[in-house]
């Protein structure tokens, strides 16, 4: 059945086992305008006829983002890349109403259609023409797109973007309206932004290092965690990396010269923290190095305090001048064969201090997770001990 009423298009399939919503589409005019009244009147209405009839179950087949940012507003959670809303269920509910909070709070953190984006490969693409799954300078995977009006909006040089945005100026990270060369812009029908989400949250725009949309709200955090499209192309990465040939072993101090030289590139990539660890000279006497065909990649620094059952990693590091995805993939194995050797040599409890979000994700996929005193922890036996500073 295809409906056609005040703006709002869409086929609709009634079936048994529920409501099926294909070919969605707001009208143009109504979706741009200035203010979401001009258009949401007729989107409840829409809503209240397509789950009428005591459906159990209504999928939309959407995949514009606003699309799915405004249903998650009325209850309908991303399944298998699907809006769907179920009745009666409470865990998806949550996590639509989850995600609905979150988007909420996305406004300041876009950039204008025209802002040159710096791709892995070094080339500059609009940033209108960016695609989930691209690989960007410094921010690796884009993972999410938003599309929509930007309301607070600040000039910077060359460069237009959400007064909001993080971007990083004279060794530290301001708010664009903070910047000083920064110029607030007015516009009566807003200005036309793209938000844009990385697994490393970062984004080099017009030769400038900005924070993504995660790493720029502090509410629920935990839609800072790989989308499901981030996750179906870091698990196609990880059949990639499996067939590469990665392999890992343990390195002592004399091998230092092999991982200094990444500290200054990681700083001028602008990852910051992750080189600002304790100075390798005082702790950089063992560790675990990740190669790919033999080529160094990333590596931590693995530190026994005079406890043997306690072990530490004060920094992990990689070779920025691979890939992105070898980086974080290169790390995660690097900390996974720590837990393996501390396990052999009767380490009870290692604490890994970093924090950098590309750095703390590559953590978990090697088991790690985060404890109550907001360090990354993981616990070899039963027995956990008493916590210790080193």
């Amino acid at each position: 059945m295809e409906h056609e009423k005040e703006g709002i298009f869409a086929s609709i399939e009634r079936s048994d086992t529920g409501v099926t919503v294909k070919d969605f589409e707001i009208e143009e005019g109504l979706l741009m305008a200035f203010g979401e009244e001009h258009y949401l009147p007729a989107f409840k209405e829409f809503l209240v006829y397509v789950e009428s009839n005591d459906a159990k179950e209504i999928r939309f087949d959407v995949t514009r983002s606003g699309y799915r940012m405004l249903l998650a507003r009325f209850g309908y959670a991303l399944v298998d890349g699907v809006m769907i809303k179920r009745i009666g269920d409470a865990a998806l509910t949550k996590k639509a109403n989850l995600a609905a909070a979150t988007f909420d709070s996305m406004s300041g953190s876009a950039f204008a259609a025209d802002a040159k984006i710096k791709m892995a490969d070094g080339r500059e693409i609009p940033v209108s023409e960016l695609e989930v799954g691209n690989e960007v300078a410094a921010g690796g995977i884009v993972t999410t797109i938003l599309r929509g009006r930007q309301r607070s909006i600040t000039d910077i040089g060359s460069i237009r973007c959400g007064s909001g945005s993080g971007i990083f100026h004279d060794g530290r990270w301001v708010r664009a309206r903070d910047h000083p060369d920064a110029v607030p812009v007015w516009f009566r029908d807003g200005m036309e932004g793209y938000t844009i989400g990385t697994v490393n949250h970062r984004l080099m725009v017009n030769g400038e290092m900005f924070s993504d949309f995660y790493e720029t709200i502090t509410r629920y955090k935990e839609l800072s965690d790989f989308s499901d499209q981030a996750v179906s192309i870091m698990n196609a990465m990880q059949e990639d990396d499996d067939k590469a040939g990665w392999t890992t072993r343990m390195w002592r101090r004399e091998e230092l010269d092999i991982v200094r030289p990444w500290w200054g590139k990681m700083k001028e990539a602008g990852y910051g923290d992750w080189g600002d660890g304790p100075a390798i000279d005082e702790i950089g006497r063992i560790g675990f190095l990740a190669e790919l065909e033999g080529r160094p990649v990333a590596c931590v620094f693995l530190y026994f305090p005079p406890s043997a059952r306690y072990a530490a990693i004060y920094s992990a590091i990689c070779d920025v001048t691979t890939s992105y995805h070898a980086c974080f993939r290169g790390i995660a194995l690097a900390a996974k064969a720590s837990i393996e050797h501390c396990r052999e040599v009767g380490v009870e409890e290692i604490v890994s201090y970093v924090h950098t979000p590309a750095v703390v994700k590559s953590f978990e996929l090697a088991g790690y997770r985060h404890d109550d005193k907001q360090y990354n922890n993981i616990y070899l036996s039963e027995d956990i001990i008493p916590w210790l500073e080193p």
